[in-house]
């Protein structure tokens, strides 16, 4: 699942969506979540979308 559905809405958005997401989960059963952390917006795997990530090189 690729979350925020608006990269350009505020934190507090963004926060509020992804408690939503949670929530929903936790309903369902689910009681865990993985989160993919990714701040320099690069791929450790060969992307034709991202730029390789130079702690590789």
């Amino acid at each position: 699942m690729d979350w925020t559905s608006n990269r350009t809405a505020t934190p507090a958005v963004q926060q509020a969506e992804l408690i939503t997401i949670v929530d929903k989960l936790v309903l369902t059963g689910i009681n865990i979540v993985y989160f993919q952390v990714r701040p320099e917006c690069y791929a450790l795997y060969n992307s034709s979308i991202e730029p390789w990530s130079y702690w590789l090189t």
